[in-house]
């Protein structure tokens, strides 16, 4: 036993090395994403105190060493700053001197600490954005990037479908399985199990599968146009709210860029009016959506929204710049629970996380948190919305900025219902996307008029030589 455990090592050092040396940092970014999403800590951990050693951290650690060996060895590729660059900087900073000017080892039974969150929450997906970022980027890499995810993302539909229908034999990890593991059981909720978490996966791989079919004859689109539905029923199972407004977010804005003519105020006035009826007529079966822990626990939820916003506030008013500290929200918003000046129950929130990420920082890292936050979101809109007009940028470059503008939508709908920071690999997708998104900036040379839209099915024609 001895003997094939040294040769296995010896073996991985050998991989380890030839990665390192030229190894492809895009493809590795896309690799922790799946084993971290998939194989995370409820399936292998090691116990170090604080921080167990799991495989997704030993992964980014290897694709930070393999980073900065190439870089040294002149074989990545390095981008040039820019200000939003400057705003991931300055807002990594403010949440460190946030975290460590609080009580930053706040010790909760069964919550996470402050500093958990700041690393898994923030910077690991500020490193896997920097990664993304400075990896050669082509379009044989974008397509690597869709495709990986499109099957990625099948995985995930059939793993939900088998949850929501009991077939457990279909399901791994098989902890899955387990009612006291997670929460959300009886939804779909993926291998993270959280529902939120699932839905936001499975709404970016079905972005990515509707790219990418493009690159496939008529047999693989027909496949990839059938494998929609599957997707789509696998969203609806995982009965979260913010998860279907993210998708109808995501699915307008693709729409609304790509739509001309007549057919953009049609089909962009259609799905409205349709939301709106919706709402109208089913307002009580949506506030009292049937889930395993029954539709009481759904109207609790509903209201919770109103009491985070109303001590939101009354938090923001009395620190308005720096806030009370990254991770102390639990703690620092007790004494505002006891306001009866409000018919609002407060007290139904007591010993809950923030459920809206853009609040959460307002109320732990003041203007000072938030308002970098919104700016670097900004920046990654205005970047992608400018790739997606570019009349001079490849068509596979404009692409990529369709798919972070529609993955902003998806991003927007949980955002604003959970602070995606307790659930750290939501954020990194949006992240690993944005870096994708912002190291092909250089390719966009200024114009001085817009680009026509690609056509109904967006194509991917190969680059002109830059």
């Amino acid at each position: 036993m001895t003997a094939i455990i040294l040769v296995a090592v010896l073996a991985g050092l050998v991989w380890a090395t030839v990665f390192v040396l030229r190894g492809s940092l895009l493809a590795g970014c896309l690799v922790f994403l799946a084993v971290g999403y998939a194989c995370g800590h409820d399936l292998f951990n090691f116990d170090l105190g604080p921080f167990p050693l799991t495989l997704e951290r030993l992964i980014l650690a290897g694709l930070v060493i393999a980073y900065v060996f190439q870089r040294r060895l002149r074989l990545a590729d390095p981008k040039p700053m820019t200000w939003v660059d400057g705003a991931l900087f300055a807002f990594a900073g403010v949440l460190i001197i946030s975290t460590f000017s609080s009580n930053w080892q706040l010790d909760r039974p069964g919550k996470i600490s402050p500093l958990w969150q700041l690393v898994a929450g923030y910077l690991m997906p500020f490193t896997l954005y920097w990664l993304a970022r400075q990896s050669r980027l082509d379009r044989r890499g974008l397509t690597m990037v869709y495709g990986f995810l499109t099957v990625f993302g099948v995985y995930l539909a059939v793993t939900a479908l088998a949850e929501v229908s009991k077939q457990w034999w279909l399901v791994y990890p098989k902890y899955m399985a387990d009612p006291d593991v997670g929460i959300h059981f009886g939804r779909a909720r993926g291998p993270a199990l959280q529902s939120q978490s699932l839905g936001l996966y499975l709404s970016a791989c079905l972005l990515c599968l509707w790219m990418w079919r493009s690159r496939l004859g008529r047999v693989g689109q027909l496949a990839l146009i059938l494998l929609v539905p599957v997707f789509l029923t696998a969203i609806y199972f995982t009965y979260t709210r913010c998860v279907w407004i993210g998708l109808a977010l995501g699915t307008m804005i693709v729409l609304g860029a790509t739509l001309r003519g007549r057919w953009r105020p049609l089909v962009l006035g259609s799905m409205v009016a349709a939301g709106l009826l919706f709402a109208v007529l089913r307002w009580d079966s949506m506030v009292n959506i049937e889930r395993n822990s029954g539709a009481a626990a759904s109207r609790s939820s509903v209201r919770q929204r109103a009491s985070f916003a109303y001590v939101s506030w009354l938090m923001f008013l009395d620190r308005p710049l720096l806030g009370a500290g990254l991770g102390q929200f639990t703690e620092a918003v007790k004494p505002y629970l006891s306001d009866r000046s409000t018919a609002i129950n407060l007290e139904n929130i007591r010993d809950y996380p923030h459920h809206n990420t853009p609040l959460s920082l307002l109320t732990e890292t003041g203007l000072a948190g938030m308002g970098l936050y919104l700016a670097l979101l900004f920046g990654w809109a205005q970047g992608a919305w400018r790739m997606w007009r570019s009349s001079t940028a490849p068509d596979w470059v404009r692409t990529q900025g369709l798919v972070m503008l529609g993955l902003l939508g998806i991003y927007a709908g949980p955002a604003m219902f959970f602070d995606l920071t307790y659930s750290p690999h939501d954020h990194w997708i949006v992240f690993f996307m944005a870096g994708t998104t912002a190291g092909l900036w250089p390719l966009v040379k200024p114009a001085t008029e817009t680009a026509p839209a690609l056509p109904g099915n967006v194509t991917f024609r190969r680059a002109a030589a830059t």
